[in-house]
């Protein structure tokens, strides 16, 4: 991913809900142990994957005038994305169903 942040908060969730899921299934083998936690992390790792590969390609060979239309709109993507961005500032791991 680009380096925005991203990167440091999905490890953070990534330890939290390994901790979560051994706890869970402590005393199943350690393969499930792990495929639980793969079943329950990839949706959310592909999203976050997806977004950051679209920001990537939006900022390749820009014009002058792109770039001035992008700057002039920021204002309306941000109101038009403020539920989105809400619902991902108050995701939860901790609350994150656990798939066995």
């Amino acid at each position: 991913m680009p380096p925005q942040g991203e990167s440091t908060g999905l490890a953070i969730e990534d330890s939290v809900l390994f901790a979560r899921v051994v706890e869970t299934l402590s005393d199943s083998p350690i393969s499930r142990v792990f495929a639980a936690y793969e079943r329950t992390r990839r949706p959310r790792i592909d999203v976050a994957y997806k977004a950051a590969l679209a920001r990537w390609e939006r900022v390749k060979d820009k014009n002058w005038l792109v770039q001035k239309l992008e700057e002039w709109l920021t204002w309306a993507f941000l109101w038009f994305k403020a539920g989105a961005f809400q619902k991902s500032f108050s995701y939860d791991v901790r609350k994150e169903e656990i798939v066995e």
